[in-house]
């Protein structure tokens, strides 16, 4: 665990898992506790208390292999959730107050889920959205535990990279990155591609986050195996929702040392940043002028 402001280390290292860490994510509990969920190769997931900095309860179990891919969301009735993919082909959702299974595993992709995300529908019914190495994206229904619709099949190769935002007119819509580097943008109402696939990366799409607002823009950032990590935005139209076709605009590119595997967006508490993960065990972090001035590289 990182303080960002001070940039080091804070408490020991978070202990148990007895494989690889492939997946973390946070959330803030309704009762104000702050708590970080992590998936491993151990095939178990498990919680912890960031203010105490110890696990809490016994590690919940039920993927058959490794646990690749984490996203947390406080569902309308107040309960914390974490949604999970693993290696067996399964995406599981769990209460983390009873820290027991919500539902029956959700199947249908063939082939490990590498990544989920969480969104709203307009209709206030909360989702996931997973991508495997099927290469499709598939959504899910929170809260009555089903698949929503047919898989979303767009993608030629496997989806290693997932994340969901809401526009500012409340549209929520999905990103996603595959292994022939091509970036797509979803409407999760008619669940359906908007535009052209972008094909900025070169290589394989690892990762994908929301990011820093640029001029109140709403804004995507990918990573992969290509070294560098590239701001998309995504476009809106008031009041009608993403503009269609015309999908993700390219604002810039900044490279790194090493395949980015991990990005995210966090508040620092003077501002965002941007933490960028690479493989040659560096992790950046970018203010917001940092990452506006990737803009400077925009087309056009």
């Amino acid at each position: 665990m990182w303080d960002l402001r001070s940039r080091r280390a804070r408490g020991r290292p978070l202990a148990g898992h007895t494989g690889p860490v492939s997946a973390v994510a946070a959330l803030l509990s309704p009762g104000g506790c702050p708590l970080a969920v992590t998936g491993s190769h151990d095939g178990t997931v498990r919680v912890w208390d960031l203010a105490t900095g110890r696990a809490v309860g016994e590690p919940l179990t039920g993927h058959r292999s490794g646990v690749y891919a984490v996203a947390t969301l406080v569902l309308p009735d107040g309960h914390p959730v974490a949604v999970t993919g693993g290696y067996d082909g399964t995406v599981r959702v769990w209460d983390l107050r009873s820290r027991r299974a919500l539902g029956r595993p959700l199947t249908g992709h063939e082939g490990v889920v590498y990544a989920v995300a969480v969104a709203v529908l307009p209709d206030g019914t909360p989702v996931a959205v997973s991508g495997g190495k099927d290469g499709t994206v598939r959504v899910w229904d929170l809260l009555g535990c089903r698949t929503v619709g047919d898989p979303l099949a767009e993608h030629t190769a496997s989806v290693h990279a997932v994340v969901a935002v809401a526009l500012p007119d409340g549209v929520p819509v999905a990103v996603t990155g595959d292994l022939d580097g091509t970036v797509l943008l979803w409407d999760l109402r008619s669940r359906r591609a908007l535009g052209a696939p972008m094909t900025g990366h070169v290589e394989p799409v690892l990762a994908a986050t929301t990011a820093v607002s640029v001029d109140g823009r709403p804004t995507v950032v990918t990573g992969g195996m290509d070294h560098a990590v590239r701001l998309w935005e995504v476009p809106c139209d008031a009041p009608g929702g993403p503009s269609a076709p015309g999908t993700l605009s390219a604002l810039g590119t900044r490279p790194v040392r090493g395949a980015v595997q991990a990005v995210a967006s966090v508040d620092s508490g003077t501002g965002r940043l941007l933490v960028i993960a690479a493989d040659d065990l560096s992790c950046v972090a970018l203010d917001e002028d940092r990452v506006a001035a990737l803009t400077a590289s925009r087309p056009g």
